[in-house]
Formats: C-alpha cells, structure tokens, sequence
C-alpha cells in the first residue's frame, strides 16, 4: 500500500488518482489504434472514449454516494470527493454502456465493432485502476491464512476493520490480474472461432463478471445482505451477465454457429 504515490515540489500525487489518469490515457491511445485499423472515425472513437470515461467515473460516484447516503447528506461537497474507496463499479458499467449506445446510435456508428475494439482498452483500464486500488487500500479482501494473504499498514482500511496484524486477500490484484488473463483467452480463442461481431467484447464482458462476482465474495468491505445474501454489486452483474449471455446467443442463433 503506497496511498501517496510521489510528490512534485509540495504537491502530492495520490496512487489510485494517478492510476486511474494512465488507465484513462493508456485505454484511449489503444482504442483510437484498434478503431483506426477498422476505418472508423478518429474523431468520432476519441469523443467516445471521453464520454466513456467521464460517464463510468459519474455513474461509479453515483452509485456509491446512493449507497452511503448517510455519509453525505451532512456534508454534500464530500460527494465530489475522488477519494479511494469512493466508486461502486458497477454504476459505471451501467452509465457508461448507455452513453455509449445513446452517442453510437446518434452518429449511426458501427456499435458491435466497436465494442469489440474497446475490450483491450477496458482489460488495460481495469488492470491499472485495481492496481490503483491496492496501492490507496480499497476494494481491500476478508481475513485469510492463505500464502497469498497481504499485510496492509495500520492506517489502512483493512487493518482498521480486521488488525494490523492479520492478513487480507488482496483482491484487488485477484480482479487486476484476471482481466489480463480473461483478455488473452479472450483474444487467442475468439478471432479463431469469431462468427459475429461483438463476439469479443460479450465473451470478456461475460467472463470478466463472473470472476468479478466470484471475486466479491472475498471482498472484506462488501456487505452481503442486499439479496440472496449476495452483495449489490453480485447482484447487479448476474443480471449483466445474464444479458450479455442472452444477446450472445441471439446474435450467434442469428448466425447460426
């Protein structure tokens, strides 16, 4: 855990802030590279990603701030803080993929094809902004034994809920590194097999969820009441998951493979 990344003169720059910019800069200059080998508008792709982005970080506070209402409504500029800990994922999902097709089918761009041009984009994204996560000490994991336990420091948020002294499942680099992995397969397995496009993109978006809501039930700040005693944001991506898979097999069906 390094919350504070380096300093430039006085200035302090936070890890999950600066983390969070390169996943930002890092996604778009891969986008507009896989968009502009498939002739797609430069132009069109870049204000895209900007919309992307500022729509997942507003949908992302959003969701959290509903969620920990009670935290705000004494303080209500607390609710532009970008602090970490601060985002529900999901509500970013959820904003982010609806701008998205509001803005595409204003520009009647080629939606599916472009989707599958942003999933190396959102892999690299997801990566760096858990990486992030780890290093501000949020999204942190339940007490565990296991060797890949982690020590976090005594003003982290884990040791403030479970001790100092014990370990944690660093689940912020399980969900870090199984994009990357979800990504390759997904990369060395579709194009081989690719029957329609969008393939890609709901064959990652439809794994990547899975291993998140596996993921959230090692999550030691996850509170697992919301229904079926899961956790809101297990909740909400079996019903992402569930449309994903369902759009996948009307597109394959469509095709017939």
């Amino acid at each position: 855990m390094q919350p504070i990344l380096f300093k430039i003169a006085s200035v302090s720059v936070p890890a999950h802030s600066f983390m969070l910019s390169l996943a930002f800069i890092i996604g778009a200059l891969i986008a507009i590279g896989l968009c502009k080998k498939q002739i797609i508008s430069i132009n069109n792709i870049f204000v895209l990603i900007i919309l992307i982005q500022i729509s997942g970080i507003l949908g992302s506070r959003l969701l959290f701030v509903i969620n920990n209402y009670s935290q705000f409504k004494t303080v209500l500029l607390k609710v532009f803080s970008l602090s970490p800990g601060g985002f529900a994922f999901t509500g970013g999902l959820f904003l982010s993929i609806l701008v998205a097709i509001i803005y595409i089918k204003l520009t009647k761009l080629p939606f599916w094809k472009i989707s599958d041009c942003l999933v190396p984009s959102i892999a690299v994204g997801i990566f760096l902004t858990k990486i992030g996560c780890f290093l501000g000490g949020c999204c942190y994991g339940k007490e565990t034994s296991s060797f890949l336990g982690v020590q976090f420091p005594a003003d982290s948020l884990a040791a403030q809920k479970f001790g100092v002294q014990h370990l944690v499942h660093p689940t912020q680099l399980y969900e870090a590194f199984s994009g990357l992995i979800i990504l390759a397969i997904a990369i060395l397995y579709v194009p081989k097999h690719r029957k329609f496009e969008g393939q890609l993109f709901l064959s990652f978006m439809t794994l990547y969820l899975i291993g998140r809501t596996l993921n959230e039930s090692f999550r030691g700040d996850a509170v697992h009441n919301y229904i079926f005693n899961l956790s809101q944001t297990q909740f909400l991506n079996i019903i992402f998951i569930f449309l994903a898979i369902l759009v996948y097999w009307m597109k394959a069906k469509a095709v017939k493979i």
